[in-house]
């Protein structure tokens, strides 16, 4: 049980890096979006969509890892 507790800190603390880096990238898209740097302003948003992906998924995730730490 004390594994899949760490287990669970541990894909806490990867969601709210991925939730960092996706603030980032938002504020870099925001700074680029009237700098004419349409490329660059793209491939932040491409990075963007992919990492709120990735925590979405992960949130399942959790969610399903907590729900069975808790039926135990």
């Amino acid at each position: 049980m004390e594994e899949l507790n760490m287990i669970m800190s541990n894909f806490v603390e990867v969601e709210c890096g991925l939730i960092s880096l996706s603030t980032v990238l938002a504020a870099l898209e925001e700074a680029y979006e009237f700098d004419g740097k349409k490329e660059l302003r793209d491939n932040i948003l491409v990075i963007k969509r992919q990492i709120d992906s990735l925590q979405e998924e992960l949130s399942e995730y959790i969610t399903k890892l907590d729900t069975y730490i808790i039926s135990e």
